[in-house]
């Protein structure tokens, strides 16, 4: 069983666009979001879970609307100083069509939290499909300690 410990919401609605890189199937140089925290303010046992409301979808041109290509996975990852990024694997989200709805409200599995001390700088990556985007509308990261 989980208690709850702490959420953080994100709402600045990011939507990535082809021309500016975002369809590259690469994590690198696509964040979305960004806080900072010291991951040692948590108990030892406490765990992560990401939220998103996201897009995946694929709507061919018509009468001279531009096509609509959206998929890919969100995941968290963090960095400290300006070192290199280290992911959290398990708490990649991958898109794929939940409801007959473009956007869709997905979430990861459980994840262990870092336990490593010091503040470190928090980001919600996305990385798309390849020939598609992809977009993040809300996020929310929840804290939740394990108890027995």
């Amino acid at each position: 069983m989980k208690k709850f410990i702490a959420s953080f919401c994100f709402a600045n609605r990011e939507w990535s666009q082809p021309s500016i890189g975002h369809d590259d199937p690469d994590w690198k140089g696509f964040y979305f979001h960004e806080f900072v925290i010291d991951w040692s303010i948590f108990p030892p046992n406490s765990y992560g879970q990401l939220y998103v409301e996201t897009m995946h979808v694929e709507i061919p041109s018509s009468e001279g609307k531009p096509a609509i290509r959206e998929g890919g996975e969100i995941r968290v990852a963090y960095q400290y100083k300006p070192h290199a990024m280290i992911p959290i694997e398990e708490s990649i989200i991958k898109t794929y069509i939940k409801t007959s709805a473009r956007w869709q409200l997905l979430s990861s599995e459980w994840f262990k939290i870092p336990s490593t001390p010091d503040v470190a700088c928090v980001w919600i990556e996305g990385k798309s499909e390849p020939g598609k985007n992809i977009s993040l509308a809300l996020a929310t990261l929840v804290i939740a300690e394990e108890v027995l």
